[in-house]
C-alpha cells in the first residue's frame, strides 16, 4: 500500500486523512503479509456477519468469470444474478455457483445485455460491472484506434444505464479502461457521466492502479461508483460518519480535466527515474554491467519458414509457408541479415535497405548504429521475411517485443527509417517504387485520400486501391473505413513503414 501515494500525488488529490486504510486493516485484523488479499476479504465479510449486517444484494453485469463478482463476495455482497454473454464463461459462473462455491445461490445468466431485461421486481441494491474495454483501451487503440462510442462496443454503457434506471438500486460500481476519459476527443466520457447522473446518481472517479492493491502487475483502471442520491446507511465501519453523504470520499474535482496519455507520461518518468536508482545500484554492487561494456557478436546460418496468408514466422514447416534461408552477421556496431528462397550466398543482393534511427535517437540496438537487411530476391516473400527476422533477433538481443515497439506507436514521431535501394541492372515496377517511399515513412502514419497517396508515390490515382492490396498481401497494415469507423470514407491508414501483421493481428481479420 506505499505505491498509494504515487498516483495520488500526480492527480494533486492527497486527502487529508491517509491512515484510513490502516484503520481498515486493524478492525479487522489482517496485515500486510504474503496472501494478505485473500484475507482481507475474508476477514471483511466474517466481520459483516458477526456484526450482523446482512449482505448487500448485487446485480453483476458483464460477468466475465466472475473475477468482480468474487471480490464483492468477499466483501459482503451477495452476488443475486451474472449477466454474461460468451458461455465458456457462463460455465465458470455455473461451476462457483454451486453448492459449498464461492458464489453459491448466484444464477449465471447467459444471454447479450441488450435482451436482458429483468424483472422490475428483482431486488437489489448495487449493481457492478464493466462493458468490453477494446474500443477504449490502448491495445486497441493500436489495433484499430479509438473508436469510443463510434463502435458499436463503447455504446454498451448504455444498456448498464438502462438497468440502472429500471432498478434504481442505491449504488453501482462501473470499471473500464482509463482510455476510456480521451476516446473522440472526451465527448464519450462527457456522455458516460451525463447518462449517469440524468437517472439520479452521484458518480465518484478515480483511476486506479492493481500494483497500489497487492498485485503484481502495473493494471491501470478507471473505477466510477455511483450513489443514488439521498441518505442511505453504510454497512461497514465509518469512523464516526453516519451515512454516505457524510464519509469523505477522495474524488477527482468534477473541474480536473482527466488526460490519459498525459497521466501516463507522468508515470513513465516517476517509473524510469526508479530504475534508474534501482540500475545504479545494482551497478555499484557489480551485478550487472554496462551495456556499451558488453561484447555482442553472432555469426549464423538458419532456415524460417513464412506464411503469407497470416504471417506466421516459424522454425518448422506447416502447409503453405514458404522455405526462407538467413544469414545473420551482428555485432555491437552493426547488423547486416541477408534472406533467400535458396542457400546461394554468392548471388548478387537484389535489394538492400539500410534502417537507421531516425530523429535523433542513437544506439537503439546494443549499440549499433544501423541495421542492412539484404535481399538475394525482389520478392514479397523474402522482404517481409528480412524484417520478420529484425523483428525476432531484436527480441532475443533487447527483449523489446517488436519493431513497433522499437519504432514507437504510429501516432508519434517514427522511430524507424529505412533506405531502399535496388541493384543498378534490375528493373524495378512501379510497385516497388511505392514500397520504396514508404519504408522511408513516405506517406505513413496519417490518414490520406487516394489522391494524395498517389502525389506522394509519383504513380497514378486509380492504381492506389491495388498498391495498398498488395501492401496488404506483403504483411502491411493498411486501415480504411471498413476497417476502423472512426477513419472517413475515402481515406486510408498505413501505420508503419515496415509490415507488422502477424497470426494474432486484429487487422488480419478486417476487409480493406
Amino acid at each position: 500500500m506505499q505505491q498509494l501515494s504515487l498516483p495520488l500525488e500526480l492527480l494533486n488529490s492527497e486527502p487529508a486523512n491517509t491512515n484510513w486504510f490502516q484503520d481498515i486493516l486493524d478492525t479487522l485484523e489482517v496485515g500486510q503479509q504474503a496472501t494478505w488479499t485473500d484475507n482481507f476479504g475474508k476477514s471483511l465479510r466474517k466481520w459483516l456477519k458477526q456484526q450482523g449486517i446482512p449482505p448487500v444484494k448485487t446485480l453483476s453485469l458483464f460477468s466475465g468469470g466472475g473475477g468482480l463478482d468474487i471480490a464483492f463476495h468477499d466483501s459482503g455482497f451477495e452476488i443475486v444474478q451474472m449477466v454474461e454473454l460468451e458461455a465458456k464463461y457462463v460455465q465458470t459462473l455455473q461451476k462457483n455457483s454451486q453448492l459449498g462455491k464461492r458464489l453459491e445461490g448466484s444464477k449465471p445468466i447467459c444471454t447479450d445485455i441488450r435482451d436482458y431485461f429483468p424483472d422490475p421486481k428483482l431486488k437489489v441494491n448495487f449493481i457492478i460491472g464493466g462493458p468490453p474495454c477494446q474500443t477504449f483501451s490502448a491495445a486497441g487503440r493500436r489495433a484499430a484506434g479509438v473508436s469510443g462510442t463510434t463502435d458499436a462496443r463503447g455504446t454498451l454503457f448504455q444498456e448498464y444505464v438502462r438497468i440502472l434506471k429500471l432498478l434504481q438500486p442505491k449504488g453501482f460500481l462501473f470499471e473500464n479502461v482509463y482510455g476510456i476519459t480521451g476516446a473522440n476527443g472526451g465527448e464519450a466520457w462527457k456522455k458516460i457521466q451525463e447518462a449517469f447522473r440524468e437517472v439520479g446518481y452521484g458518480i465518484y472517479f478515480r483511476i486506479l492502479d492493481a500494483a497500489d492493491y497487492g498485485v503484481p502487475q502495473h493494471r491501470e483502471r478507471l473505477f466510477i461508483v455511483g450513489l443514488k442520491r439521498g441518505k442511505y446507511l453504510f454497512p461497514y465501519p465509518t469512523h464516526g460518519f453516519d451515512s454516505l453523504d457524510q464519509r469523505p470520499y477522495y474524488s477527482l474535482p468534477e473541474s480536473k480535466k482527466l488526460g490519459f496519455r498525459q497521466r501516463k507520461r507522468k508515470l513513465t518518468e516517476v517509473y524510469f527515474q526508479k530504475a534508474q536508482i534501482a540500475i545504479a545500484k545494482l551497478s555499484k554492487e557489480g551485478k550487472i554491467t554496462a551495456l556499451a561494456d558488453s561484447i555482442y557478436e553472432e555469426k549464423e546460418e538458419s532456415i524460417r519458414f513464412l506464411s503469407m496468408e497470416n504471417f506466421s514466422w516459424a522454425k518448422k514447416s506447416s502447409p503453405g509457408c514458404i522455405k526462407i534461408y538467413l544469414n545473420y552477421e551482428l555485432n555491437n556496431s552493426s547488423w547486416t541479415i541477408t534472406a533467400s528462397t535458396n542457400s546461394d550466398w554468392e548471388e548478387a543482393d537484389q535489394f538492400i535497405i539500410d534502417v537507421y534511427p531516425s530523429c535523433g535517437y542513437e544506439e537503439w540496438v546494443l549499440g549499433t548504429n544501423s541495421v542492412k537487411l539484404c535481399g538475394k530476391q525482389l520478392n514479397t516473400q523474402v522482404f517481409t521475411s528480412l524484417w520478420k527476422a529484425f523483428e525476432e533477433k531484436l527480441n532475443k538481443a533487447t527483449g523489446k517485443a517488436d519493431l513497433v515497439q522499437l519504432s514507437g506507436y504510429y501516432q508519434y514521431n517514427a522511430r524507424i527509417l529505412g533506405v531502399m535501394n535496388f541493384c543498378d541492372k534490375l528493373n524495378v515496377n512501379s510497385f516497388w517504387r511505392v514500397v520504396q517511399c514508404i519504408t522511408r515513412c513516405i506517406g505513413t502514419s496519417t490518414q490520406l485520400k487516394a489522391k494524395e497517396f498517389a502525389q506522394k508515390w509519383a504513380v497514378h490515382e486509380e492504381d492506389i486501391f491495388f498498391y495498398l492490396q498488395s501492401l496488404r498481401a506483403m504483411g502491411y497494415e493498411v486501415r480504411s473505413h471498413n476497417t476502423n469507423p472512426q477513419i472517413p470514407p475515402g481515406e486510408y491508414l498505413i501505420p508503419y513503414a515496415f509490415p507488422t501483421l502477424n497470426p494474432k493481428s486484429v487487422q488480419l481479420r478486417k476487409i480493406l
